[in-house]
């Protein structure tokens, strides 16, 4: 039997932001993080190139004939204009559950972040969160929301879970 990491996945995609079609190859997919409203899947994509580590967002709409995510659409606006410390959209797609009432899956493909905000502050039993990083990460948390500011674009939901870090890099960005 193969291991989830052994299984090469291939969907069609959109490429953001030229919205070109492309065909991915991914593998290593497995389950990262899950909420009441997605779940968040890692692994590499081997094609196109170049090869790298993805982080895959699966969401569900609400109703059955809502066909637009309010997420993906200002995803999808803010990959127009690239910023360091937001994510942003690399890939999108749309699959139908198998299931009868064939709900709509909206994927989208971001470079995979190791952790967020909340798991570097919950590391309590190691040493406590120097006094660089902290202004280091502030810094890019206020840039990140004085472009979407600029924007006129308002999150609604800051909080450390959605605040994604890269602590090898001292690198925040924007959920």
């Amino acid at each position: 039997m193969k291991r989830n990491q052994d299984v090469t996945v291939e969907q069609n995609a959109l490429a953001l932001p030229s919205r070109t079609k492309v065909k991915l190859k991914m593998c290593n997919l497995r389950l990262h993080s899950s909420g009441v409203f997605s779940n968040v899947y890692r692994g590499t994509i081997v094609e196109p190139e170049p090869r790298r580590e993805i982080a895959l967002k699966k969401t569900w709409p609400v109703k059955a004939d809502e066909h637009r995510n309010i997420e993906l659409i200002l995803l999808l606006a803010l990959s127009r204009e690239k910023h360091k410390n937001i994510v942003q959209v690399i890939y999108t797609f749309q699959t139908i559950s198998d299931r009868k009432d064939k709900r709509i899956c909206e994927s989208m493909i971001f470079d995979f972040m190791p952790q967020t905000l909340a798991n570097t502050v919950a590391e309590v039993f190691g040493p406590p969160m120097n006094v660089l990083d902290i202004k280091l990460y502030t810094w890019q948390l206020f840039n990140g929301l004085y472009f979407l500011l600029r924007k006129r674009i308002c999150h609604r939901d800051i909080k450390p879970q959605n605040l994604l870090v890269d602590p090898e890099l001292g690198l925040l960005k924007i959920g």
